[in-house]
């Protein structure tokens, strides 16, 4: 710092993650020399105090500490001036402790005329950026310790002595492993470890590995709370998915849904190093940092998962992610996300069982799964399916089991070939009538699987009751529409368990030619009667007969 030899006011800042020892270091610095300055002051806690007692509160401090000035403040404005014409023929040492915001700066260190010649004020804070808006540009980056230092520490917090037994050595490279240098983790473990034998240290840190520290969650969860509300859902995606990724590949999935202010998002997330781009061009993060953001996820509902917040937007625009599968929990987008307008996840099987889908989310995840073939939305709330599953062309197996609310199905897409809705016993009879509509079918190639026994659609030419049905054809086969109600009754050979009473289709021509569509389903499936109705394209089989 050159104070002795230089007659220049300068303005340093360190910065740094929250528990490396930014503060430890001002102290220090502060205490070495602090004897060769007319004034001196240490406001500590910038940031926690300025938000409870006003900016104001803070200039009376310093001018208290260094000149012994009783004076009222109205407003901060008041106290710049006095401030700046009180001490710019002094020789001050200030440190100001914990910055968050330029205008605590502006206020309490607006300039170096402020201060007289050889003066120098330090300050802490996390935020860079904050640091280069204010004209700084000596600025000290604290990084995490390397091994040696982090064991040396937390030996001396743990045992008070640098000189501990061999069988301890495991642990102890445990423990800094999980503290990955950052010294406030370090010293946390030595206090709560100190005095402990080596099965209390595994547990404890099995328990840290499964639940983050509080306090020390408490100290880093400081700058996730400072960030904006898109910025702190950019943080958890990162924190959740995308640690260790390509940043263009980061940027790409991100952008989808933040739109190019995502950007900016990860800028602000490096500026408060919760977030580190390396010289490759990765994105990374500090294990606790990752931590601390699956920990904010896990509050949100720490006894039942199925509760906390939906799986980050952006993943489901991983390039390359085809399937998903989720079951019993509080999944998609919520009512307040806005998903681009032309961009849809690649996903090609979605599978959403007891996902808690109701009529405000459906539609929303039906826009973001614009590409589906295979959707599984069995056991969900809603009542209606929407019109706008008309326009997923892709679509060609739908299974809604068990969705007990439903009543309506307004649409079908035009290329669908397969809808199960067994169980579904609040459909309308309106909405099971359209499902058994011949235009539907007459193309062929579809199965509709209904709740209940339904009557025979009028349309169907050739109607029995029994196993077989049989009729004429001459030379070509007819494309043909199969249905059937299918039943089941107890088996009391079995105590009354439920038995099947159909188990596929077979059509037979002359013995010599067989089609087989096979509609096999276990009990596990199906415990209840149902109605099938199948339609058969003859084109995939033989077409003359003599």
């Amino acid at each position: 710092m050159n104070v002795g030899s230089n007659d220049q006011v300068q303005i340093l800042g360190i910065c740094g993650l929250g528990g490396m020892g930014k503060t430890t270091l001002a102290k220090s610095v502060y205490n070495f020399i602090a004897d060769q300055f007319e004034c001196v002051c240490f406001l500590h806690n910038v940031r926690e105090n300025s938000a409870k007692h006003g900016l104001e509160h803070l200039q009376k401090e310093l001018l208290s500490k260094i000149l012994g000035l009783d004076i009222k403040l109205g407003d901060s404005s008041e106290g710049i001036p006095i401030i700046k014409q009180r001490l710019h023929r002094k020789k001050v040492l200030l440190i100001l402790d914990d910055i968050n915001k330029l205008k605590q700066l502006q206020a309490l260190a607006g300039g170096l005329d402020w201060f007289g010649a050889g003066s120098r004020v330090i300050v802490t804070t996390r935020d860079k950026n904050l640091l280069a808006s204010h004209g700084i540009e000596v600025i000290y980056e604290i990084d995490e310790l390397n091994k040696e230092e982090a064991l040396e520490l937390l030996r001396w917090k743990a045992f008070k002595t640098n000189k501990i037994d061999s069988s301890y050595k495991d642990i102890l490279n445990r423990a800094v492993n999980y503290a990955c240098g950052i010294p406030l983790a370090l010293e946390i473990l030595g206090s709560n470890l100190f005095g402990k034998h080596i099965e209390e240290w595994n547990s404890l840190l099995d328990k840290y590995e499964r639940i983050p520290n509080e306090e020390i969650q408490k100290i880093l969860k400081v700058s996730f709370d400072a960030l904006e509300e898109d910025e702190q859902s950019v943080f958890i995606d990162i924190a959740c998915c995308f640690k260790g990724y390509k940043l263009k590949e980061v940027e790409n999935m991100l952008c989808s849904h933040y739109g190019q202010c995502m950007k900016y998002h990860i800028g602000v997330l490096v500026k408060i190093s919760l977030v580190k781009i390396s010289q490759w061009g990765y994105v990374t993060l500090h294990d606790l940092i990752e931590d601390m953001g699956k920990e904010i996820v896990r509050q949100e509902s720490p006894k039942e998962p199925g509760k906390r917040s939906r799986l980050p937007c952006s993943i489901l625009m991983m390039p390359k992610l085809s399937w998903i599968l989720v079951h019993g929990r509080h999944l998609l987008p919520k009512e307040s996300d806005k998903p681009s307008s032309i961009v849809s996840s690649k996903v090609k099987s979605l599978v959403l069982i007891e996902c808690n889908l109701t009529g405000e989310s459906l539609p929303i995840v039906l826009k973001w799964f614009a590409n589906v073939t295979n959707l599984n939305l069995s056991k969900s709330n809603f009542t209606i399916l929407p019109e706008c599953i008309k326009e997923h062309r892709s679509l060609s197996r739908l299974y809604l089991d068990d969705c007990k609310f439903l009543q309506e199905i307004r649409g079908i897409p035009p290329n669908l070939k397969f809808l199960s809705a067994l169980n579904c016993e609040s459909l309308s009879s309106s909405c099971r009538s359209m499902l058994l509509n011949q235009e539907l079918h007459e193309v062929g190639d579809t199965m509709f699987r209904l709740p209940g026994t339904s009557r025979i659609p009028e349309w169907f030419e050739h109607q029995s009751t029994g196993q077989s049905n049989s009729f004429w054809f001459h030379k070509k086969l007819p494309s043909i529409a199969f249905f059937c109600a299918i039943g089941f009754q107890a088996n009391h050979k079995t105590t009354g368990a439920l038995q099947h009473r159909f188990t596929g289709m077979n059509i037979l021509i002359r013995n010599d030619y067989s089609s087989s569509n096979p509609t096999m389903h276990s009990l596990d499936d199906i415990v209840n009667d149902y109605s099938m109705i199948n339609a058969i394209n003859a084109d995939n089989g033989r077409q003359d007969w003599n």
